[in-house]
């Protein structure tokens, strides 16, 4: 088997303005929804949407709901659920609270609920707003003085606990499961459709022996287990600093030891550094798709999480791409190929490497990543933007 890729198209652009981070969504009715960061790669930068009823042939720009988007939900009856990703501590119960919303895209008529979520139990350890890197603007405000009760608020008084809810699945009886991560990576679920959230479970924690997690994928396999794959910051002990990955039997109570996640077909490679975006396909085969360095997709085609393999290397893709439209060399993306990317890698003239990636048929998946200071051909000038590849796995 092995991935099958049109060229990339440009769905999104901007002359002046940038656009980061587009995490990408399909609805149970094929709706496709993106979230996408217009400002600085930076904490409280905030996201704007995207959406299209035709697989991607057209998008639209309907209102956003919550300021910061990285997760959301579409249920069977065609609401959506989305989760701000900044929750703040409520300084009477100790809970992480951030921003809600419910809404039907299919009836844009129907004005969208917008509340508060709660998610109880949390054992992140916080941050306050002075130790955060970037600004928060105005939307973020009224959560942290309601909470407070006062608007005579410092820096030091607003605390961050998370969690940053990067992925979740909805199981057979209707119950949603969520990955967030602050200080560790941990479980969360809910039972009325994403209001309030428990922690049940803590897939890996530095502070108790754990590696360091954070941006967390998860799926439910075929036999039932959760399959979670894991950022991991390198440390001390030699762990971390790529792709790891754990099994649940208890629907996220309890974890398998963290192991390195490896390519089958390139073991000495090593496999991914940042933001895993997963999906399955109608046979059960996992797709992975991950950056920094570059822009990756692989599959497992007994969706068990232990046979990744096929590596598709999108970056070099697009290369190709500009290169067959006359893009002269240097003005081509410079990116990791055949460089020390480490040296090389300059994400705000080059690309974030957040990949997104939804399956749109049984053998067929979407993938889209930012791009900066992007020359499409030999006549266009620099842009900053969205593209998405449409690819096929074959056998």
């Amino acid at each position: 088997m092995r991935f099958s890729p049109d060229r990339p198209v440009t769905i999104e652009r901007v002359r002046y303005g940038e656009r980061w981070f587009p995490f990408f969504f399909r609805m149970p009715d094929g709706l496709l929804l993106m979230s996408i960061e217009y400002n600085v790669d930076t904490n409280f930068s905030p996201h704007f949407r995207l959406q299209s009823i035709d697989n991607g042939k057209t998008w639209t720009n309907p209102t956003d709901n919550v300021p910061r988007m990285a997760w959301c939900h579409g249920f069977a009856d065609g609401e959506l659920f989305e989760i701000d990703t900044y929750g703040i501590q409520d300084p009477k119960t100790g809970d992480a609270v951030c921003y809600g919303a419910w809404s039907f895209p299919g009836r844009p008529n129907d004005a969208p609920r917008k509340e508060f979520v709660r998610l109880r139990g949390s054992t992140q350890r916080g941050l306050n707003l002075v130790q955060m890197r970037g600004n928060p603007t105005h939307p973020w405000w009224n959560l942290w003085n309601t909470l407070h009760g006062t608007d005579a608020l410092t820096g030091e008084e607003i605390i961050f606990n998370g969690p940053c809810i990067t992925s979740g699945i909805e199981m057979p009886d209707g119950r949603l499961l969520a990955a967030g991560y602050f200080s560790h990576a941990a479980v969360y679920e809910s039972r009325d459709r994403g209001h309030t959230w428990d922690e049940v479970g803590i897939i890996s924690d530095p502070a108790q022996g754990g590696v360091n997690a954070n941006e967390t994928a998860l799926q439910r396999l075929r036999d039932g287990r959760i399959y979670a794959m894991m950022r991991t910051e390198a440390d001390a002990s030699g762990l971390g600093g790529q792709f790891m990955h754990t099994w649940s039997e208890d629907e996220g109570r309890t974890w398998s030891v963290p192991e390195k996640a490896v390519l089958e077909d390139e073991p000495a490679y090593r496999l991914g550094l940042a933001w895993p975006a997963m999906t399955t396909l109608a046979d059960g085969t996992l797709v992975l798709a991950f950056g920094r360095p570059g822009k990756h997709l692989v599959f497992d085609h007994t969706g068990t999480g232990r046979h990744w393999q096929g590596r598709l290397d999108l970056h070099q893709w697009e290369l190709d791409t500009q290169a067959f439209n006359g893009v002269p060399f240097e003005r081509r993306l410079r990116g990791v190929v055949g460089e020390d990317w480490s040296k090389r890698m300059d994400r705000h003239t080059d690309s974030g490497d957040y990949l997104g990636v939804v399956a749109i048929g049984p053998r067929e998946m979407l993938v889209v990543y930012d791009v900066h200071a992007y020359v499409e051909n030999w006549n266009a000038y620099p842009i900053n933007g969205v593209r998405m590849v449409r690819v096929r796995l074959e056998a």
